[in-house]
Order: structure tokens, then sequence, then C-alpha cells
């Protein structure tokens, strides 16, 4: 499997990336504090990703998400 793999699954983006060891991890964006967070519990949907809230993104597209989602959650810090 090629890794770094981006994905958004609902609203959540999800990362895959290679382990030291040479196997795989999976993270994804904590609502809450705005930092990525180890969710294996993903590993299923993402290979069965044929479901219509799961879509695999290019590095960039992740990126510019993640960065909409922090700021969301900065504005919401500040009120």
């Amino acid at each position: 499997m090629d890794l770094p793999r981006y994905y958004i699954v609902g609203l959540r983006p999800v990362k895959v990336i290679r382990t030291n060891d040479g196997g795989m991890a999976i993270y994804a964006f904590n609502w809450e504090t705005g930092s990525f967070e180890l969710a294996m519990k993903y590993l299923f949907r993402l290979e069965k990703a044929r479901n219509d809230d799961v879509e695999r993104v290019s590095e960039e597209e992740f990126s510019r998400k993640v960065e909409e989602l922090r700021k969301e959650i900065a504005a919401k810090k500040s009120e």
C-alpha cells in the first residue's frame, strides 16, 4: 500500500501513515483540540472505501480542510 494516504470520512480528516517498523497507523482529527489521535477503528471503513462518506483526497486538499477546521475551533474558543 502506498502511504501516506489522506481521507475525509464524513466531515473528519483521517490519515494513514507508515510507521517506523514498516506497519501503518491511522490518525483521526480531534474536533475539540484540532490535533490528530490514533484511531485504528477506521481501518475497516477505509479498506471498504466504497462508502459514500469516505473520500480519498490529495495531501493538499487534506491540509486545506484541516486548516479550515482548526480556524473554526480557534474562532469558537475566542467567543
